[in-house]
Formats: C-alpha cells, sequence, structure tokens
C-alpha cells in the first residue's frame, strides 16, 4: 500500500502518522515517512572551468579523472551524483522523476539538486533548469 500524507503548510505529526498506520495499514506491514522537498534541477560537469573533479562529501573520488557521473551504492546500486546545499547530508540518496542520486557533492543553495553530467554543453541541452519535488529515501551514510 502507497499513501501520501501532507497538508498545504506542514508534515503531519508522528501521533497523526499513527492514527493514519492504523486506519489504513495492517498491524504487520511496515510504514515509512519520507522527508519531501521541492527545489530547482539544474546540471554541471566537472569540466567547469572553476572545477577541479574532486567532490566535497569523497575528495579522493575524482569523477573527473575518472570520467564517471555515477556512484555504485551497496544499497541502491547505479546511482546519479548530485550537488545539494548542507541540508541535505552526504551520502543520502534522493529520488526524482522515478530515477535515484547520492548526495556526494555541495556548491547549490537551498534544497536545489545539481545532477553530475558528462559534459556543460549537456547540461545545458538535456538538463536545463526545472523544478522537482524529491524525497530524501535514505538520509546520510
Amino acid at each position: 500500500t502507497y499513501l501520501i500524507v501532507a497538508g498545504p503548510n506542514r508534515w503531519p505529526t508522528w501521533d497523526e502518522m499513527c492514527q493514519i498506520k492504523q486506519q489504513y495499514f495492517d498491524p504487520e506491514e511496515p510504514v515509512v515517512q519520507y522527508e519531501q522537498h521541492t527545489g530547482d534541477l539544474t546540471g554541471y560537469s566537472a569540466d567547469c572551468p572553476a572545477c577541479n573533479g574532486t567532490l566535497a562529501c569523497m575528495p579522493k573520488y575524482n569523477v573527473y579523472k575518472n570520467g564517471v557521473t555515477t556512484f555504485s551504492d551497496k544499497e541502491y546500486g547505479n546511482v546519479n551524483i548530485v550537488a545539494t546545499s548542507k541540508k541535505v547530508p552526504c551520502g543520502s540518496i534522493i529520488k526524482y522523476n522515478d530515477k535515484y542520486a547520492i548526495v556526494l557533492d555541495r556548491g547549490v543553495l537551498g534544497y536545489d539538486v545539481d545532477l553530475l553530467v558528462e559534459s556543460e554543453a549537456y547540461a545545458i541541452q538535456h538538463v536545463g533548469r526545472s523544478e522537482i519535488t524529491y524525497e530524501i529515501i535514505r538520509s546520510g551514510w
């Protein structure tokens, strides 16, 4: 069973979530509450003029030298690499538009997400700027 619960100005309290679980789920069914945010999705690349290929959350993992834009996560497999602000912990897994990504870099504000892609040209042509809503599936490592 999948149920989304949110009000216009706030998330439900724990007590409210417990009442919803009792009403809609069997006692043995697990219920998970994901944090959800809205921000702008943009693209960036390791070959930009101010970039050196290192990631803020994993400085020894050089995406420029290795030519990668993804990361092999033990739990979620091969996922895209994104940059966020410090509001989303390093190692967090986010889900947006039915895609999974891991936070391994910094450099954006608020709840925006910057997707690592192969080149600046690809970022401009294929990613652009759009508003997305994403869920934090795993918070941190």
